[in-house]
Order: C-alpha cells, then sequence, then structure tokens
C-alpha cells in the first residue's frame, strides 16, 4: 500500500508541521528549517532560538520561544517575520483573529486579539486561562486555571460577558484507592462547529451544547485518547476500534483489535493515542516499538503494516497523511517518507 521513497536525517526535535506547500521542522539544535514538502529540499532556515512550540492556522506560521512568538506569512517564507514581545503561548483562531490568553500586562494576566494587519495586540478581558482555549462560533471557550481543572467557562467574544459555566465535578465521583473525589478534566477540549466534547477522570465523555452550555449526552468512553473527525468520534485503544456519533454518544462501529494487533506484530497492542484518521483509514503506530500500520474504518482489519527503521528505533508521534505521502518522524530525528503505490 505504501512504499518507502525517502529517508531525511535532519536531527527533527518534534513531529514537523505542513503549512501550505512547506514543512516546517523543529530541529535539536534549536533552528527552525523549511523544506519543501515534495522531495523536502530545505528551501530557509529562519532563526536559532529556543523554540517550544510551532503551530499554523491557514496561510500564517506561529513560532513560540521562551519570551516571545513570532508570526510568518509562508506564502512569503523569505519573510523574517512579525515579533509578538510578550506572547508566549499559542492563540485560538476565531473569526480571522488569533486570541491569546494569560498575556502579561501591567494590569496583570489578560486575554489578548492580535490585529495582523496593523500589527498591534488588543488587551480583551481579564480571565486567566488553563491550558485550552478555543474559538467557536462568536464564543471563546476555556477551562479555569487549575492543574485539576474541572469548569469550562463560555465567554461572548466581543464583549467578554459570561454566556456559561460548566462544572464537570457535577457528573459525578471518581475513586481511587478506596477514596472519593471530584471528576476533574482530562486530557484537552475537543471542538468541532458547535460540539463541545470533554473527557473526565470518572471514565466518562460528555458533550456540552456551546450554546446553553447543558448537558447533551454522557456515556463511558475507555479512556480519552479520541479524536473528533467529521460527526464521529474516533476511539482506538490497546483493545478495540470505534465511532461514536458526536451527535448522540451512541457506538456506531466497535472491532476487537487483539488479533489484529497480533497478526501484524503490535507485541504492545495499540497507538496510545498516536494516530492519525482520514476517510478512510486510521494510522497507527507501534505503542513501544518501530511498527507503521493503518486500520481500515469499514472492516476493522490492518490493511498495511511496516517495520521503520529496520527495527532500530521507536515511533514517538503520529504518523503525518500530506497528499499522497506518509511521513513518520523516529526518535532519533529521522523523517521516513512513504509513497501510496
Amino acid at each position: 500500500m505504501y512504499r518507502l521513497v525517502q529517508k531525511l536525517d535532519a536531527g527533527i526535535w518534534y513531529n514537523p508541521v505542513f503549512c501550505e506547500r512547506f514543512l516546517i521542522a523543529n530541529k535539536k539544535d534549536k533552528t527552525v528549517r523549511v523544506y519543501e514538502a515534495d522531495g523536502l529540499n530545505e528551501v530557509k532556515e529562519l532563526f536559532p532560538s529556543d523554540i517550544t512550540y510551532i503551530t499554523h492556522h491557514e496561510n500564517n506560521l506561529f513560532i513560540s520561544t521562551e519570551t516571545d512568538t513570532f508570526l510568518f506569512d509562508v506564502e512569503d517564507i523569505s519573510d523574517e517575520g512579525v515579533k509578538m514581545p510578550g506572547v508566549r503561548v499559542l492563540p485560538a483562531f476565531i473569526n480571522d483573529q488569533f486570541i491569546f490568553s494569560n498575556y502579561q500586562t501591567d494590569s496583570g494576566l489578560k486575554i489578548v486579539r492580535y490585529n495582523y494587519k496593523n500589527l498591534n495586540l488588543e488587551e480583551l478581558f481579564d480571565y486567566q486561562i488553563g491550558r485550552d482555549i478555543l474559538g467557536i462560533d462568536n464564543k471563546l471557550v476555556f477551562t479555569e486555571k487549575n492543574f485539576f481543572a474541572r469548569k469550562i467557562f463560555c465567554i461572548d467574544q466581543g464583549t467578554g460577558q459570561k454566556c456559561w459555566e460548566f462544572d464537570v465535578s457535577e457528573i459525578g465521583q471518581t475513586v481511587s484507592n478506596g477514596k472519593e473525589a471530584k471528576a476533574k478534566i482530562v486530557g484537552s477540549l475537543m471542538a468541532k462547529n458547535e460540539v463541545l466534547l470533554v473527557a473526565i477522570s470518572n471514565s466518562k465523555l460528555i458533550k456540552i451544547d456551546t450554546n446553553t452550555g447543558n448537558l447533551s449526552w454522557e456515556r463511558d468512553s475507555t479512556n480519552h485518547l479520541l479524536q473528533l473527525y467529521g460527526d464521529k468520534i474516533i476511539n482506538v485503544d490497546m483493545g478495540h476500534y470505534r465511532e461514536i456519533s458526536s451527535e448522540t454518544g451512541e457506538t456506531l462501529i466497535e472491532y476487537e483489535m487483539k488479533p489484529e494487533y497480533e497478526k501484524h506484530g503490535f507485541t504492545v497492542p495499540g497507538p496510545l493515542g498516536a494516530y492519525t484518521v482520514t476517510d478512510t483509514h486510521v494510522f497507527i503506530v507501534h505503542a513501544m516499538g518501530c511498527k507503521m500500520g493503518c486500520i481500515n474504518r469499514s472492516t476493522g482489519k490492518i490493511d498495511w503494516s511496516v517495520e521503520v527503521g529496520k527495527g532500530k528505533v521507536t515511533l514517538p508521534h503520529a504518523p503525518i497523511v500530506y497528499s499522497d505521502k506518509l511521513y513518520v518522524l523516529d526518535d532519533e530525528g529521522s523523517l521516513h517518507v512513504y509513497d501510496r503505490g
């Protein structure tokens, strides 16, 4: 199904991102390199710095360092970028605007809006945000600033007025070592259009109506390693493959996966969250090894698998599907490229 066509020994530190026709790689020497997606020819070294994270939105590439964030237009890769001093977190995207949380101002931490046309930061609201902030319609949805976050807030992105808040501890208790404790949020918030999904610590998955803040449904969930793809929730774990309706929470498809894992040599079954979903397949990597394969979403069978790097590496990140190619990064920083054919 796929064949190895190229290997780039570039010392890449973290999974690269694709932005338009370019691949952006954060290297172990703390430089950011830009490669052409086809052929992986190096185009440019952006700058050396203490890179913490890279992300993109449409033509805009964000590179965060320990102190600042830089914005690049990938259509003009020769551009040196725009420095946004003091911005140390990556943005939420809403209505073609960039919203940053926990921005340090003279009067404390605030949510700010970045206008990339006039390069101004506009102070908005005095909320302190936890690990997630999402833009949904004209709203901002975020978790409280607490290591054991239990509350989710929704505010109007124009006025800052609170639309609703939701406390997941009201869903129930979690029991650990015989002691009861309030449920808390685990993993990241998942959202698309008006769907907001939250995994919580009592092994439940819930859906919140983003218009009202009311609970739409709750169900038992095997783990929090879930992905929202279209109108379905994809769940791949060490024993099963499931597709769940985001509308109702009911299980639409469920396959027993252990026989397939054993057949293809996944001796530690399951991807442990490192998987990529397409319309037809789910691409997985070995939980603690060098195997990579793809699950057919219609049959639950592994259509193809391969041993990457002759069995001498591990695969810490989810594979990347781009055009007709499959990219996977190993723990030594080499990028393996497979072509479908």
